[in-house]
């Protein structure tokens, strides 16, 4: 009997080692940032952790992932020309989040920073620039109005720690 309450006590102690164990170490995905927190609070007196295994304390600390490799975003919107013309235009957005500031990105808008950021930056500025030439001007200055609606997408982006590689009007 002493050798079986012995033995279960053994185990008992092996499987709460093995569980201490395993919520200590958290692995970064490739093409990924971990956002470090702190009973659930963003820590940002740390930079983003890398790929990799990451020793944290457990329980008490967690890693939320955050992709930042190249993502794609296409967005259709409807505006008015200068004349009152009305205007379709289909914008892709080629992105990925800031490297350096994926804990503050986390912290001040989360992991669906592409709907609530994203996609209202891109209409508002499609409607906007669209907004700045009559119907005609919008065929022939093709390279002008791409050139305003790409420096005012990746102007705004750039305020949320998202980083725009290419934006091209495909319609």
């Amino acid at each position: 009997m002493g050798g079986a309450k012995i033995l279960i006590s053994a185990v008992i102690i092996l499987i709460i080692i093995a569980v201490v164990a395993s919520a200590s170490v958290k692995i970064v995905d490739a093409g990924n940032r971990g956002v470090l927190t702190h009973w659930s609070a963003v820590d940002l007196s740390n930079a983003p952790l890398d790929e990799g295994i990451h020793f944290l304390v457990p329980f008490q600390d967690d890693i939320v992932q955050i992709e930042v490799r190249t993502q794609k975003y296409d967005a259709q919107t409807r505006s008015a020309s200068k004349d009152l013309q009305t205007v379709q235009t289909t914008v892709t957005v080629n992105y990925h989040a800031d490297q350096e500031r994926v804990h503050i990105l986390y912290k001040e808008i989360g992991l669906d920073y592409e709907n609530r950021v994203i996609q209202p930056a891109i209409e508002e500025t499609v409607k906007q620039v669209t907004a700045n030439y009559n119907a005609e001007e919008l065929i022939t200055k093709r390279p002008l109005v791409k050139a305003d609606i790409e420096n005012a997408i990746r102007e705004r982006l750039e305020l949320f720690n998202v980083k725009t590689e290419v934006i091209s009007i495909t319609d």
